[in-house]
């Protein structure tokens, strides 16, 4: 059985609790960041993410969020800090995670406290980090940051900080073949999220459909999610791989950790969709509650991205499928079309993480 850093039972429901309308400032430009290129990036007021808080606990009835969006731990308005905006959620049962960069977690970084702001965090309530850790060295990380020694100021904010940490890497050519095995198997195993690369908003209006460059090929990238998941995995973190075509994921024996849109409604690290797209609690319980809604959500944004190699694939229902950006840039070559009666449960995979199925596998 593949370890779980929290045993599947009940599903926690947690939303993106963004901090910013495009985005937030943040005191870093990652090369892939869709957000890099904005301008003029504000903050919402502090009243307004209090509002925001209050509609996913109270409303949409969620157990957490992760404060995100641009950098939190600079988020400083007039009516309020991060540190009360922490405290607040975890007042009102809203579990509290930060997504950072992690360049803040220092003793000199207090942001008009008299202690080290991210004590302050810590103490507040917050639930745990989740961290964005890019690469294995300076070499890989210090690149996507644009930062010279970011890579030193992460690994020395670890160090630092009591709550529970998780991580995330962004998947590109700059650091697949670099990523951070050996650092987290010397820590405390919870969850690393591998994460393809998506296109969205600033690089799909910026770049148009193909010049990415640092962008890498799932083919390319696959041997060293594979190596990373095997590593990790023996020493008890939870992997989760996510938007990666589930056809190559099999190949190189890593499907069961492929968390896409369709595995969404059953993953307790990812945000609800329809909580990001503010659909009325009235619209969900018409669909059936949540699973459904989730479900028909995924099928519908990925109806665009249908191809005429995952129409003959069994996973055409359960897998996300390239970007058109993709499919575009690097063509249909590399994906293998699985055979067989298509398969409707998102969860086929996933036995081997102790899921349970939560559909027939025949097509309706």
């Amino acid at each position: 059985m593949k370890p779980l850093y929290k045993p599947r039972g009940g599903i926690i429901s947690r939303g993106w609790l963004f901090l910013g309308e495009d985005g937030g400032p943040c005191d870093k430009a990652c090369e892939f960041c869709y957000y890099a290129y904005s301008k003029n990036l504000v903050f919402f007021s502090f009243e307004t993410l209090l509002q925001h808080a209050n509609l996913f606990r109270h409303y949409y009835d969620l157990d957490a969020c992760d404060i995100t969006g641009g950098e939190a731990t600079i988020y400083k308005t007039p009516k309020g800090t991060i540190v009360d905006l922490v405290r607040h959620c975890a007042s009102i049962g809203l579990k509290p995670t930060i997504i950072s960069h992690g360049q803040n977690n220092r003793e000199d970084w207090k942001l008009g406290y008299k202690r080290p702001l991210y004590q302050e965090i810590e103490e507040a309530g917050l639930e745990d980090w989740l961290i964005s850790l890019h690469g294995g060295s300076p070499e890989s990380h210090d690149k996507i940051l644009g930062s010279e020694g970011s890579f030193h100021r992460l690994i020395a904010g670890l160090d630092l900080v009591k709550k529970p940490v998780r991580f995330n890497s962004t998947i590109v050519d700059t650091n697949y073949r670099d990523l951070p095995v050996n650092i987290l198997k010397d820590r405390p195993p919870t969850v690393y999220n591998m994460i393809a690369f998506n296109p969205f908003h600033a690089w799909h209006e910026k770049t148009g459909l193909t010049e990415i460059d640092f962008q890498s090929k799932y083919t390319d990238s696959a041997p060293y999610v594979a190596r990373a998941v095997e590593e990790l995995e023996t020493v008890g973190w939870e992997v989760n791989v996510r938007y990666f075509p589930m056809c190559i994921a099999e190949k190189h024996g890593f499907a069961a950790n492929v968390s896409g849109y369709h595995q969404v409604p059953y993953d307790p690290w990812e945000w609800r969709l329809n909580v990001t797209g503010r659909t009325p609690m009235e619209q969900i319980n018409h669909q059936g509650g949540w699973e459904a809604a989730e479900r028909n959500s995924a099928l519908t944004w990925m109806k665009g991205r249908s191809n005429p190699t995952c129409s003959t694939c069994r996973n055409k229902m359960i897998c996300d499928a390239p970007q058109v950006q993709y499919q575009t840039k690097y063509g249909l070559g590399e994906l293998i079309p699985s055979l067989g009666e298509p398969i409707i449960d998102p969860l086929h995979y996933q036995s081997a993480r102790g899921h349970e199925t939560v559909a027939e596998e025949k097509a309706s």
